[in-house]
């Protein structure tokens, strides 16, 4: 129902709400404030305004609907708001408007400033300020309106384990801070962070958002006085890591950091930002171990940030080559790091005494690991690297490892050397004595001068295309690393590489002009084409290496393998040769193709070349070296023969037919 009262003012509308005027309160209130004694001043204050309060909750806070929605409180969390409890009556903040009369006539927006002003002070200099999500009150969008609470009052918005939601109504929402480049996965990382992890757990007061980015003056990063402006962070996280943080100002990180070497690590470069993860600990998963040791190389592993900081760079190269290195690259959780030698907040110059790496603390240090390690055993260099400018002037230890390295290389080259050199020997007996038995016999004329050119083109310019390509696409591997060594530029690989390109190219014209220009080249193509009768010498061929048939089969002049490698050649060259003309011009390409099209020749013609070199090493070379028939080389890319008794043998077909033909041509 809606109070007589206001039912009978002049202007009354439905959803509208009548107030008493000032002098009726006024008079109350001096009647309160006479009859009501000193014992209970509290309450003679308080009650004024809760009566005025419960006047206004009749249409306000009635929840039937009698005002327009916008306008309509909870009553009973009002009622628990920390301004109600401080008896704080609704025209306290709703100081403007004639309420006497329905609608309220000139009523504004309250200003939460007018009690807080330094808060309104700070909030102006924020990043928030003028936000338009915000609207003309900021305060409430943060705070709440009726239902304000005490920051520590567990119902509070702003409350430890709240405030990540209340700031993720915000910066969790597209529509909000789409349009400002913000991260929207902030609060999901603060979430899975060692802090978000550690919310409404008992006697943990784990840092939430305003404890970093403060409350009301929260301002860019960039600005001097930011919270989490780099050179503040020390000072801020230090509010609750006070011992980590009087660590860090004094070591190498903190001290360069002060001195202006903006590229020396603060807490949140090693740490993260929101996403900040626990401490590896004993029994920690590989993933959390790891952690450390991909933190520090991001900064020790770039050559070029180290030789400007006067750093070794080679720190991490000896380390990955030490025993705890290369344990480690078997990710394996338990074993030494940077931070088990060096520390962690507390990383100190070698020659400081206070350094865990210090000579006189190094024993203490490997003893945490290696129980009754000795000062010889701590002695033992970890990040070895051998010495550039020669042996002058390096300690003993060096010299000792040099040259037993040295002698080892020797014996490497003279031991395995010599083996190789034994092998040779024979194996080119065996190759001398092949070609004397070849030319001893009567060989059957299998390729044409032509022919042999064109494998011979083919050969060359197929393996400098292999070594070439493959330097540009496994550039870390010991022989590419050697061709650069040896002065083999990125230049002169890309033209080396173009230019066998062409040579297969024209090879592959040659050919061609010569299968279909030729009417030999013609019969080639009709003998070398696929049938039926490859698929029973398949078969056949089978059955017989397997023991299943004592009759091998009978091929004609090109068998199935030399088919199958063929076609294969066919279709690699062209396929090799589109992509890889389309990676040569990208330009040209992409005026009619997509961009992605040349990630997928790359990617084709990366895969395809390890198709062919694959299938060359373990089908073809089988042929020419592996075959027990013409181990240890093959003789007919060179003289285009093949001996009478292995062509009758192994290609009947093939050379019935030339017999019948040389017994036409002599008749």
């Amino acid at each position: 129902m809606v109070p007589a009262s206001a039912r009978e003012c002049d202007g009354y509308r439905p959803g509208h709400v009548h107030r008493k005027g000032s002098a009726m309160r006024v008079r109350r209130n001096t009647f309160a404030w006479l009859t009501i004694s000193c014992l209970v001043g509290v309450v003679a204050i308080n009650s004024p305004a809760l009566a005025q309060d419960e006047e206004c909750l009749l249409c306000h806070g009635s929840g039937e609907g009698m005002v327009e929605p916008a306008h309509e409180i909870d009553a009973e969390a009002y009622e628990a708001s920390i301004h109600a409890e401080m008896g704080f009556a609704c025209t306290d903040c709703h100081s403007t408007g004639d309420f006497e009369e329905l609608p309220h006539e000139g009523t504004e927006t309250p200003r939460c400033a007018d009690c807080h002003p330094s808060a309104q002070e700070d909030f102006a200099l924020s990043v928030h300020a003028g936000v338009e999500q915000f609207g003309e009150e900021s305060c409430g969008a943060c705070h709440s309106t009726h239902e304000i609470r005490a920051i520590d009052d567990p119902d509070s918005r702003l409350f430890s384990v709240n405030q990540p939601g209340t700031c993720g109504n915000c910066h969790a929402d597209d529509q909000v801070v789409g349009n400002l480049n913000l991260d929207l996965e902030v609060i999901r990382k603060y979430q899975g962070s060692v802090h978000g992890l550690g919310l409404g757990i008992q006697d943990q007061q784990p840092a939430v958002c305003s404890d970093c980015h403060g409350g009301h003056a929260i301002l860019p990063a960039n600005d001097g006085d930011s919270r989490i402006n780099p050179f503040n962070l020390t000072e801020t996280c230090g509010e609750c890591h006070a011992d980590e943080s009087e660590l860090y100002a004094e070591s190498v990180h903190g001290v360069a950091f002060s001195q202006g070497r903006t590229t020396s690590p603060t807490c949140t470069v090693c740490h993260g930002i929101h996403e900040i993860k626990n401490v590896p600990e004993p029994g920690a998963t590989v993933q959390e171990a790891r952690l450390v040791r991909t933190t520090c190389t991001s900064c020790h592993a770039s050559a070029a940030l180290m030789t400007g900081l006067g750093v070794d760079a080679s720190r991490v190269a000896s380390y990955e080559a030490s025993f705890h290195g290369l344990v480690r690259q078997r990710d394996e959780a338990a074993v030494a790091d940077c931070a088990s030698c060096h520390g962690v907040h507390g990383i100190f110059n070698s020659s400081d005494p206070r350094s865990t790496v210090h000579v006189d603390n190094l024993q203490e240090t490997c003893g945490d690991c290696h129980p009754g390690a000795t000062a010889q055993f701590a002695s033992t260099p970890v990040h070895y690297v051998s010495p550039t400018g020669g042996l002058e002037g390096a300690d003993i230890g060096t010299v000792v490892v040099e040259w037993v390295k040295r002698i080892y290389w020797i014996l490497l080259f003279g031991v395995l050397g010599g083996m190789l050199a034994h092998n040779l020997v024979i194996v080119s007996w065996y190759v001398r004595r092949n070609w004397r038995k070849e030319n001893a016999q009567r060989m059957r004329r299998r390729f044409d001068g032509w022919q042999i050119a064109q494998h011979a083109m083919l050969v060359i310019s197929f393996a400098v295309l292999v070594i070439s390509g493959f330097m540009l696409a496994y550039p870390d591997t010991w022989w590419g690393r050697l061709m650069v060594d040896v002065g083999v530029s990125e230049e002169i690989r890309r033209w080396t590489h173009r230019v066998a390109a062409i040579v297969m190219i024209v090879a592959s014209f040659i050919h061609l002009f010569w299968m279909l220009g030729t009417s030999y080249g013609r019969r080639e193509l009709k003998r070398i084409a696929p049938g039926m009768r490859d698929v029973r010498e398949v078969m056949q061929n089978m059955k017989y290496h397997l023991g299943t048939s004592d009759r091998p089969a009978a091929f004609a002049k090109y068998d199935y393998p030399a088919k199958a490698e063929y076609w294969a050649l066919v279709w690699g060259t062209v396929v090799m040769a589109i992509t890889g003309l389309m990676l040569w011009f990208p330009v040209f390409t992409t005026s009619f193709l997509p961009g992605w099209s040349l990630k997928v020749a790359e990617v084709i013609h990366l895969f395809e070349a390890w198709l062919a070199t694959l299938a060359i090493l373990i089908f073809h070379f089988f042929y020419v070296f592996g075959h027990p028939e013409v181990y240890p080389l093959n003789f007919s890319m060179f003289h285009g023969g093949m001996r009478e008794d292995h062509a009758k043998h192994h290609h009947p077909g093939w050379h019935d037919d030339e017999e019948s033909k040389s017994a036409t041509t002599s008749s």
